[in-house]
């Protein structure tokens, strides 16, 4: 059982096999889910998360991380289409909502991420800004992947930059 604790979810036992599959980061005795990640494993019913020793279903967890985040739905999203095709993807740790994209088949642990997805809001973006995300994937050595949800549909666009 998993506890919703100040907008964060927490796992306290038993979160050997969930860390494993690439979910978390581990604190301590603890391993704390991102939004996305716990929205995930509660679709899959891989977990159970409490709030005040209630239960709470997936809708409600929406909800609550809807306060604190209103992209919270299409991060959800893209992460669930990312783990469908089944890469890793792990928090991109950028103030720009991202994941950093591990290869099929690759641990975190033993490799790094290939790519840096951003989830951007059609339109929203200026070319300032997907020159900065494409300047922060290049400094890394990553690759840059833009995802756009649109009513549902995710649409995936990677850009390379080249000098002439």
């Amino acid at each position: 059982m998993a506890e919703l604790k100040n907008g964060k979810v927490v796992v306290s036992k038993d979160f050997e096999p969930i860390a494993e599959q690439g979910f978390g980061e581990k604190e301590g005795k603890l391993l704390v889910l991102a939004p996305f990640e716990a929205l995930y494993l509660v679709e899959k019913k891989k977990i159970e998360v409490s709030k005040k020793n209630k239960k709470i279903d997936f809708a409600s967890l929406l909800s609550e991380f809807e306060k604190k985040n209103k992209g919270i739905r299409d991060l959800f999203l893209v992460f669930r289409d990312l783990r469908a095709a089944g890469y890793v993807a792990r928090d991109g740790k950028t103030e720009t909502p991202s994941f950093r994209v591990y290869a099929r088949g690759s641990r975190p642990e033993e490799e790094p991420a290939r790519y840096l997805v951003w989830v951007v809001e059609k339109g929203k973006a200026t070319l300032k800004e997907l020159r900065g995300m494409l300047e922060r994937a290049h400094a890394v050595r990553k690759r840059a992947v833009f995802a756009v949800v649109e009513k549902g549909t995710i649409t995936y666009f990677k850009i390379d930059t080249t000098k002439f």
